[in-house]
């Protein structure tokens, strides 16, 4: 959290009012007005109105922005709730609101303002100074224009005017801060004892009795989520692929011929090189003095080719070859452009050069030559049979695509009809819920995709599919892949019978019981301790040292063992983990030392936020008064919609 104030404190005092600005943030509260439409109104500030219909698309632009965020773990029955819907129409509101307050207020921001913010942001920079290529590439990502990211931040700055006044004297009594400070800084020396439930579970075995008042007591926790049994057909590049016929031996062929240059591999050779770098600015003078050089060891390698190695090493300017006696190894014509003509022209092995190439002379040794060779047909016959394929279902796969939603949209037309027109198969699969295939469900090929794409669940929930029976639309998984569905059976949520879950209740009640009896050993030994009547430390674990800030503890036992008293030591604290209780021993106290201006500046920011949280509610509480905000009866109604279709 430290870091994320460090790095966003800019624009944490009126982190509330960004909040709450929904997406029109980038185009005025004004330009919605004229979407707005005679359906029921659920809120009006002043001469705006909140109808049903402005909602509804609001929240569903907002579910859509969370599940992008979300990706493939955005679950919407745990998002599209009452309470969540209920926030959002008073974020919408509260918008409004400050959205009148600027206009009442002519509030803006100048100009100056403008760029100061943007060139001040962060996210622009590249080490440290503004970067126009970021900003740019942050323009392109969200599809605006610089005139519109302006006018957003300008409104940014009016909303910064309404809070600021009600924030900017807001301070940290410096009592309270160096109490925070020493509290994060502190040290203390620990050993823990850890007493496992595990231990105890032989000698917990619950009676039937007792595992039956336990099922009875706790039956919905036993309670098995609605789930349906879905079928499904998919429009993907393998069932495309499927629906393309083999190609005939000649049209493998005449592909063959056509593309036969990509079943050659290219001539290669085997190259060394000595290179003679030119002077600077080189003088005739000096121009002749390499190129005599060049000729000498080129007479030389003519007359013991073996040395070519040895020479490399002694007088090539190539530093990344001559360590390896001059060897670039074997190249393909176009590897090193520069050398094509002198390594590729010799139809032979053999010493060549010296050639001149820019500023610097060249002598290669050519040691061996791999010819051309072409893939036959028979080689490649199978990858040409796929290659062929998929370049057919392609074109396949936009007529099939196209096809499909026009079937999908025919209310007419059941899954059945749209499998045997497109040729598709139907795939089944039993045991989807709305969070995932449910326990006990047959994991398959085919119920991959409903684990992977939360989507899927989401439709095969809707009312549509589930309490009408419908077949659903077209769902887009990616530009390549397309599915429709239907539920062919709904179970509700239930509760099983004792008998089949008998072996779960089993281990629950072991599990309380012997969780219990790890707490009492836990506490009883902490109690004998704390006492004096036992001072052995055999059970316990080497000493470590914990802080606040050093987070090298689960956060509920560090919270436990540096709350705990101090005041004599050692001191004894006992906490609750899954595993089962775990005893501390506080041996030793550091207290903090001096606290950097960097540390004491995040703490100071993170103590205002509750401060200023509460002041911004508390001034739209007020501004809402004042502008006598009306909420109508239909708001009830929508708010607990189950799902916006």
């Amino acid at each position: 959290m430290l870091d994320f104030i460090r790095k966003h404190q800019k624009w944490m005092l009126v982190f509330i009012i960004i909040l709450v600005v929904p997406s029109f943030v980038f185009l005025g509260v004004a330009n919605y007005q004229g979407m707005l439409s005679n359906d029921a109104t659920l809120a009006q500030v002043k001469e705006q109105k909140i109808s049903r219909e402005l909602f509804n698309m609001e929240w569903r632009d907002r579910l859509n922005q969370l599940r992008i965020q979300g990706g493939n773990q955005f679950d919407i029955s745990q998002v599209d709730v009452p309470q969540n819907r209920r926030a959002f129409l008073d974020q919408m509101i509260n918008a409004r609101v400050l959205h009148e307050q600027v206009l009442a207020k002519h509030y803006s921001a100048t100009d100056d303002m403008v760029r100061q913010a943007i060139a001040a942001d962060p996210q622009f920079h590249d080490e440290g100074r503004f970067s126009v290529q970021k900003y740019s590439d942050f323009l392109q990502r969200l599809g605006i224009d610089a005139n519109m990211y302006q006018n957003s931040v300008r409104y940014s700055l009016a909303l910064e005017q309404v809070t600021e006044p009600v924030t900017a004297a807001l301070s940290v009594p410096v009592a309270v801060e160096k109490a925070v400070l020493a509290s994060l800084l502190q040290e203390r020396s620990v050993r823990l004892r850890l007493f496992e439930a595990s231990t105890y579970f032989a000698e917990n075995e619950p009676t039937e009795a007792e595992a039956k008042s336990w099922y009875e007591h706790n039956k919905e926790s036993l309670k098995v989520p609605a789930s349906v049994d879905a079928q499904y057909i998919i429009l993907n590049e393998a069932a495309a692929v499927k629906a393309v016929p083999q190609p005939t031996d000649t049209e493998l062929e005449q592909y063959y011929e056509s593309n036969k240059a990509r079943y050659v591999s290219p001539e290669r050779r085997s190259i060394n090189h000595i290179q003679l770098n030119l002077p600077a600015a080189a003088t005739p003078e000096q121009v002749a003095e390499v190129e005599q050089k060049a000729t000498e060891l080129k007479q030389q390698l003519d007359a013991e080719p073996a040395k070519f190695a040895e020479l490399a090493k002694q007088y090539s300017d190539d530093a990344g070859s001559k360590q390896s006696g001059g060897r670039l190894g074997m190249l393909a014509k176009g590897d090193i452009p520069e050398l094509d003509e002198l390594a590729f022209s010799p139809a032979e092995t053999g010493i060549y050069g010296p050639l001149r190439i820019d500023n610097a002379l060249h002598i290669i040794q050519l040691d061996s030559i791999e010819a051309a060779v072409t893939k036959p047909f028979a080689d490649v016959r199978d990858d040409l049979i796929h290659e062929v394929r998929l370049q057919v279902a392609s074109d396949r796969f936009a007529e099939l695509s196209s096809e499909l939603v026009l079937l999908a949209n025919d209310a007419h037309q059941s899954l059945e009809d749209i499998s045997t027109r497109l040729e598709l198969p139907i795939h089944t699969v039993k045991g989807v819920g709305q969070a995932g295939m449910v326990a006990g469900a047959e994991q398959t090929e085919d119920t991959a995709i409903f684990t992977k794409y939360p989507q899927l669940r989401e439709t095969l929930f809707s009312h549509a599919l589930l309490e009408e029976g419908a077949t659903s639309g077209v769902v887009e998984l990616s530009p390549t892949e397309l599915v429709v569905l239907k539920v062919s059976e709904h179970t509700p949520a239930y509760v099983p019978e004792f008998d089949k879950v008998k072996n779960e209740v089993v281990t629950a009640v072991k599990t309380e019981k012997s969780l219990a009896q790890a707490k009492a050993s836990a506490e009883e030994a902490m109690a004998k301790l704390s006492s004096g009547q036992s001072t052995s430390l055999t059970d316990f674990d080497e000493p470590i040292t914990v802080s606040r800030l050093m987070g090298n503890l689960p956060q509920s036992l560090l919270d436990a063992i540096m709350s705990a008293p101090v005041d004599n030591l050692p001191s004894y604290t006992t906490f609750w983990i899954p595993q089962g209780y775990v005893v501390a021993r506080i041996e030793s106290v550091q207290e903090s030392q001096a606290a950097d201006d960097g540390l004491k500046a995040q703490i100071e920011q993170l103590l205002l936020i509750g401060q200023q949280t509460e002041l911004q509610r508390q001034m739209l509480y007020t501004l809402r008064n004042n502008m006598k905000v009306k909420v109508f009866d239909e708001t009830e109604r929508v708010i607990n919609d189950v799902g916006m279709e």
